[in-house]
């Protein structure tokens, strides 16, 4: 067994200055952490005191309007909350029915799916601003609506000032996500790009979270546009939703009064733009159900033939759903009132349902009187002209009568020379087809003639 060696005095000297030092850097670490931990504490301190700090002008806004003040380290917003109970009746439309309904993509796009969706996938949402469009467009008050159990709720939020923006923002991108389905008015082109914009510039997001959105600007257009010509929300409000506002405030004068507010703390009319967003949220979800029900009623719940023709046409040029059967549907069901219109084009987009439902009889009719319309009236010329064409081809491919077929030919392309209705291909068109049936007439007369010869 080896003994052991004596350790010498400059060994010893050695170890005792290290022990020091590592005495002397854990009491510096212990130090430094004591430090950390207080300073620590005090900015947490800090910045809870700079929540719970309220602005003089956001409570002024507080009492003008209610609601509640949200503060963090990026500022502070205004949140109202209103809710409506189920049986809340907006114009003629009952909410009570609204969330026993299922709706279909389809019918709200010519690019939706068939796809069924819940009432409370919705989320309805609109925006108020400064201004139309440019970086100076800003955001001051964005509301929300859905269903919820027992009604429907809207959320909005307000900020007091301009350097309040990224607060409110922080807090509204929370109430997007993608199993939601966003419905709004002119949305796709404003609303969402404005604000997918300004979370840009405040660096929260590059985009909204969604399922799939619903502009209603596009449907509304094309069910009542025929009829009412302004698709503004606030007629179609009056004209499909039954629903006045009576004394609301101007969509024009709303940034208006914002600015007044900004600049002079003026809060009279504050109120008035509150409740015109709200207005306009709530008006959302009842033309959502009027425009699913115009299909799922086959447009029994449309009073206006206008409208219900333009559902036809709708039904007629999308293919999900069966939505082509419906438009055949509707098409014999409100014959009547349609002719009564008198109108040679809805005359004439009538018979082209029948004729893609195999209904040939009521298409040939309808061609047949359009035909031997009055021409020389402008609001004619093209319906009896297309109709003329339709009856060709129906003589030459389904009667096999080329003679009926040819004699139509002619007098289409005479009419479209004098006319000069349609560019000079479709003149091409109308010269080739009457050459086409010239070859079949002598076609069929050289066979014919063949026919005679053998039996003789």
């Amino acid at each position: 067994m080896q003994k052991p060696q004596k350790k010498s005095p400059a060994q010893s000297s050695t170890k005792s200055s290290a022990e020091d030092t590592k005495a002397r850097l854990k009491r510096a670490q212990a130090q430094l952490g004591r430090s950390h931990t207080a300073l620590s504490s005090a900015k947490t301190s800090t910045e809870s005191k700079s929540k719970t700090t309220v602005s003089k002008k956001a409570e002024k806004l507080r009492r003008a309007l209610g609601g509640e003040i949200v503060s963090s380290s990026s500022g502070e917003y205004l949140c109202l909350k209103q809710h409506y109970d189920h049986d809340y009746i907006h114009g003629s439309i009952k909410f009570k029915s609204l969330q026993k309904t299922t709706y279909l993509l389809s019918h709200f796009s010519a690019a939706g799916e068939d796809i069924e969706v819940r009432p409370n996938d919705f989320l309805f949402f609109d925006t108020e601003t400064t201004g139309l469009s440019g970086a100076g467009a800003v955001p001051f008050l964005i509301g929300f609506g859905f269903f919820v159990s027992g009604g429907f709720e809207t959320r909005q939020y307000i900020i007091p000032d301009f350097a309040d923006e990224a607060a409110m923002l922080e807090d509204i991108f929370a109430e997007f996500s993608e199993k939601r389905i966003l419905v709004s008015y002119n949305g796709k082109s404003f609303d969402k790009p404005l604000i997918e914009d300004r979370l840009i510039i405040h660096r929260i997001a590059r985009e909204i979270p969604f399922r799939h959105h619903i502009d209603l600007l596009h449907p509304s257009r094309s069910l009542f546009k025929r009829r009412l010509g302004d698709c503004s929300l606030g007629n179609i409000e009056r004209h499909a939703l039954g629903y006045e506002r009576g004394d609301d405030i101007p969509g024009y004068l709303v940034p208006s009064v914002y600015l007044d507010w900004i600049h002079t703390d003026e809060t009279s009319q504050l109120a008035d733009v509150i409740s015109h967003n709200r207005k306009d949220i709530v008006s959302l979800a009842a033309l959502v159900a009027v425009i699913s029900e115009s299909f799922t009623s086959a447009s029994s719940t449309l009073q206006s033939p206008l409208d219900a023709y333009s559902l036809m046409r709708i039904c007629e040029k999308r293919k999900a759903g069966g939505l082509r059967d419906l438009a055949v549907k509707i098409g014999k069901e409100r014959d009547d009132e349609f002719t009564k219109l008198g109108d040679s084009e809805i005359e004439f987009q009538r018979a082209m349902v029948f004729k893609r439902a195999g209904d040939f009889d009521k298409a040939v009719g309808i061609w047949r009187r359009l035909e031997s319309s009055d021409c020389f009236q402008p609001k004619n010329r093209r319906p009896s002209q297309a109709a003329r064409l339709e009856l060709a081809k129906w003589y030459e491919h389904r009667c096999k009568d080329y003679q009926n077929a040819l004699a139509l030919t002619e007098s289409g392309l005479r009419f479209n020379l004098n006319h000069a209705l349609t560019p000079k291909t479709k003149t091409d068109n109308w010269d080739k087809r009457r050459l086409r049936l010239k070859k079949r007439i002598a076609a069929k007369i050289i066979s014919k003639s063949a026919l005679t010869s053998s039996k003789k």
